[in-house]
């Protein structure tokens, strides 16, 4: 059979000795799907170096499992 090279939508490409995960197939046919391929981009008025505060306490996957 061979590698795989798409899995789940997700399209996979080797470099080197580096696995690189592609979903921009998959984004495009949603964007197209509703109606949203052809929009323009546009800057978001918020900065992409600024840092974001946590105001939530982290827990344990163990704590977060018995939450759900």
């Amino acid at each position: 059979m061979g590698e795989a090279s798409v899995i789940l939508e997700v399209k996979i490409i080797r470099k080197g000795d580096s696995i690189l995960l592609s979903q921009e197939k998959y984004t495009e046919k949603l964007l197209k799907k509703f109606g949203y391929y052809d929009f323009k981009s546009m800057s978001t008025p918020y900065g992409a170096n600024s840092k974001l505060k946590n105001k939530v306490e982290s827990i344990s996957q163990t704590q977060y499992a018995q939450i759900i």
